[in-house]
């Protein structure tokens, strides 16, 4: 009870030593230490809340130069576990702040290899700009990712986009082909530009893969044979139920 009475009865006093624009976190923390500075072992977890809501609008050095205005005018205060748990605080900070980083950097990889459902049970490909080996590999995740959760049949890939494709790449792409083909679907390769169709036969993909000449063909195509397989499970249906 004596540091209790000892931060709340310097209370106002304290917050004289702090700008404005920090009063509000740093009285949220001093009453939260005074309400519970009785029970040491969850010091640490009352202190959590207040300490981030304090290094949002402090910098670390500037806590460091508070809490020992702090101490200078409350006696017994328990300078040890609010050290630790602000050190804590902040590794929860910096880690957060961390995985936003790694998250907001992720956005303009997955826009860059954008999976989209264009008829049911086929998904588009669409491949613009400069396909490196980095983004070939994440192409290939995104594609087999999407081509399991939404159970497509058939995969068209669209390469009208790209400049050129090398021979590093066009072997990712190869690979990515016959994964897609592991998964039980069928790939559907169009938008295919002189130069790119000569790195292709090279790796032999032009005998791997549906070709067609354009999007629209692509979509004729697929649609035809989803249909076409559809009536073949139908009248293999009938033959079960009539044998």
């Amino acid at each position: 009870m004596e540091l209790r009475e000892s931060i709340l009865s310097a209370l106002d006093a304290l917050l004289e030593e702090f700008p404005p624009s920090e009063r509000e976190e740093w009285r949220d923390f001093l009453i939260a230490l005074a309400e519970h500075s009785e029970d040491r072992e969850k010091l640490q977890e009352f202190l959590a809340v207040p300490l981030g809501n304090l290094f949002s609008s402090t910098t670390p050095l500037d806590f460091l130069a508070g809490v020992q205005k702090i101490r200078n005018r409350v006696q017994n205060f328990p300078l040890i576990p609010v050290l630790e748990e602000a050190i804590a605080a902040l590794s929860r900070i910096f880690e957060e702040k961390n995985r936003l980083i790694r998250d907001l950097r992720e956005i303009p990889s997955q826009l860059a290899v954008p999976v989209i459902d264009i008829w049911e049970g086929v998904v588009l490909l669409p491949l613009i700009g400069t396909l490196d080996s980095e983004r070939a590999q994440r192409m290939t995740e995104v594609l087999l990712n999407a081509i399991a959760d939404r159970k497509s049949r058939i995969a068209i890939v669209d390469v009208s986009g790209l400049p050129f494709i090398d021979t590093a790449v066009g072997a990712h792409l190869v690979e990515a082909f016959n994964a897609v083909r592991l998964l039980g679907a069928e790939v559907v390769l169009t938008g295919i530009k002189p130069e790119i169709a000569q790195t292709l036969v090279k790796l032999g993909v032009g005998f791997e893969v549906t070709i067609q000449r354009d999007l629209q063909e692509a979509l004729l195509y697929s649609i035809s044979l989803l249909r076409r397989r559809k009536e073949e499970r139908r009248r293999a249906t009938e033959n079960l139920e009539t044998s």
